[in-house]
């Protein structure tokens, strides 16, 4: 093997790695000066659908969980960090 031969020019648009790689890009985007990406961001990320689907899990049973979780949060808010986690 050539120690002087460059290794080959892959660009970030090929395949599955170049859909990883724009996403990966698109959410240091979201990170940028620390913020937290908003769970409409997250539920759209090609990757978070993937990883949903390879699991069986619809989007929108997804969402429905969330949603039904946010109303039992605010109905019940946490009390404080006082508290034992829940197994």
């Amino acid at each position: 093997m050539d120690p002087h031969a460059q290794p080959p020019v892959v660009t970030a648009r090929q395949g599955i790695a170049g859909a990883v790689w724009r996403s990966a890009l698109g959410r240091a985007r979201l990170f940028a000066g620390n913020r937290e990406p908003s769970l409409k961001d997250v539920m759209s990320d090609p990757i978070v659908r993937r990883l949903l689907a390879s699991d069986n899990v619809a989007v929108d049973h997804m969402q429905r969980l969330i949603a039904e979780m946010q109303g039992r949060l605010a109905r019940h808010p946490p009390k404080g960090d006082d508290e034992p986690p829940i197994a």
